[in-house]
């Protein structure tokens, strides 16, 4: 297993030491808004492109935060793309534009002193995903036998292990009867191993959230149908036709094949989901029809979409546990 992330922070993060708690917020300030703003960072556990948004970055430095967590800042964009996966769960402000927040957990040596994070992304109805807040744990959350957490007195930590009001689950994403955890299923962990590094590889090259791309997986009930078992198509690339049904030797090969007929339309849509849904069907990011771009799905359109975004939930809930459970074998 590789070893844990903590990046040391001493008192002159911001360049130079602070001379009173309001000069540290006044450097955290103009680092956040100079340097930190507008970047975006991919997590390693959970593969979310991750943006700091303004917002969230004046909340972090407001009157009364914590000395070192406004040191933390200095190291924000480290500790997130290192953090480790906790849970998703509601948004417990219900704040409308929110789909839900993913909750990571980082570690960092701040004056000599350790300290567990708790990180919340927020992720809104386009699968966009924003930095959102960071708190200090007074302990890292505990994990029963059944998988639950410990129901620790520190907030943060309430917050990691609270019971996930709200969160979307489907047979495919089961729940035990001890744990309100969600658990990723065989069928979604038999088409990943097959699948997701080679999606993930070339998602890179073209700028692209390889979750979309391996939502089009419900094409093929992810690995389940009898097109997939005879001609290893998981992405439905038989342009509707049995005649046109190709054969595919590997499975990386199917995952060539899409980006080689796919990949200039979906280039760049990173998370968007409703930006890689139209360049599939032949539209850029407005909606507008692009002149000799394929279309990917030609009957039964309307299901079509409804099944494209049911496949992209589907992955945006099982590739985290997925890189969860490879992070701890």
């Amino acid at each position: 297993m590789a070893a844990r992330f903590m990046p040391r922070i001493g008192a002159a993060a911001f360049g130079r030491d602070a001379t009173s708690y309001d000069d540290l917020r006044a450097l955290a300030s103009r680092y956040a808004a100079h340097t930190l703003a507008g970047l975006t960072l991919v997590n390693d556990a959970t593969q979310l492109a991750i943006t700091l948004a303004p917002d969230a970055l004046q909340a972090a430095i407001r009157p009364g935060v914590p000395l070192d967590l406004l040191l933390a800042l200095s190291e924000l964009p480290a500790l997130l793309a290192h953090a480790k996966y906790v849970r998703t769960m509601a948004d417990p402000r219900h704040r409308p534009e929110i789909r839900r927040l993913h909750l990571l957990a980082a570690t960092a040596q701040i004056r000599s002193r350790t300290i567990e994070l708790l990180l919340t992304v927020r992720e809104n109805f386009g699968g966009q995903c924003f930095f959102d807040g960071m708190r200090e744990q007074s302990k890292t959350p505990r994990r029963d036998a059944g998988g639950a957490a410990n129901a620790p007195s520190d907030p943060a930590v309430s917050l990691a292990s609270a019971p996930l009001a709200g969160e979307e689950t489907t047979s495919e994403n089961q729940v035990s009867a001890n744990s309100s955890t969600p658990q990723l299923s065989d069928r979604d962990k038999n088409y990943l191993d097959r699948y997701y590094d080679p999606v993930n590889r070339m998602a890179k090259a073209y700028f692209v959230d390889p979750k979309l791309v391996l939502g089009l997986g419900a094409e093929s009930g992810f690995g389940t149908s009898n097109i997939f078992n005879e001609h290893k198509d998981a992405l439905g690339l038989s342009g509707g036709s049995a005649e046109t049904q190709p054969d595919f030797p590997t499975y990386e090969a199917n995952v060539t094949r899409f980006f080689h007929e796919y990949g200039p339309q979906i280039w760049g849509t990173g998370s968007n989901a409703a930006a890689f849904v139209n360049a599939l069907d032949g539209k850029n990011a407005a909606g507008t029809a692009v002149p000799g771009w394929k279309t990917y799905n030609t009957a039964s359109h309307d299901n079509w979409l409804k099944m494209m975004q049911s496949g992209i939930d589907q992955m945006r809930r099982s590739v985290p546990l997925y890189l969860q459970q490879r992070t701890e074998q």
